[in-house]
C-alpha cells in the first residue's frame, strides 16, 4: 500500500499536471510537494542573500498554486522547500521521510543540454529505492 507520495515540483506548467496525476493515482496517500532551490554550492552563480530571498518567494508562489490543485480535490498537501542539488535532495528526502513512491515531471531535455545539465528525473529513477513515475 502506498501511504506517502513525494512530488518534486518546480516553476513549470508540468508541475501542476504532475501533482494532479499524483492525487488521482494515489487517492488515499499523503502527498508531499517538494521544491528544491539550488544551494550556494550547487548554483551556477554565487547566490546573494537577496537572491536566496527571491527564490524563497518563488517557492511560496509555487506552493500556492500546488495548494490550489489540492483544494480542487479536497486533499491535504504538505509542502517542503530544500536547498541543494535537486536530484540529491529528492533522494535524501525519500530516504529520510519514509516515502513509498515518487511522481515527478520530465522536461524532455535532449542532446547537448541533457548531456551538460543531466536529468533530475533520470537520476532519481535510477537511484531511488521506491517506485518512480515520470510524467510527461
Amino acid at each position: 500500500m502506498t501511504d506517502h507520495v513525494l512530488v518534486p515540483i518546480d516553476n513549470t506548467p508540468l508541475s501542476e499536471t504532475v501533482l494532479s496525476y499524483a492525487f488521482d493515482r494515489y487517492p488515499d496517500a499523503a502527498i508531499t510537494a517538494l521544491h528544491v532551490v539550488p544551494g550556494v554550492r550547487d548554483a551556477p552563480l554565487e547566490l546573494t542573500d537577496a537572491s536566496v530571498e527571491d527564490r524563497q518567494d518563488a517557492s511560496t508562489d509555487l506552493f500556492e498554486r500546488a495548494e490550489a490543485v489540492a483544494d480542487e480535490r479536497d486533499r491535504p498537501l504538505e509542502t517542503v522547500t530544500l536547498f541543494g542539488s535537486p536530484a540529491r535532495s529528492i533522494l535524501e528526502f525519500e530516504q529520510d521521510e519514509d516515502v513509498d513512491a515518487i511522481v515527478l515531471g520530465s522536461h524532455g531535455r535532449h542532446g547537448m543540454e541533457r548531456l551538460l545539465l543531466g536529468s533530475v528525473a533520470e537520476t532519481v529513477a535510477r537511484r531511488a529505492s521506491v517506485p518512480v513515475t515520470i510524467v510527461r
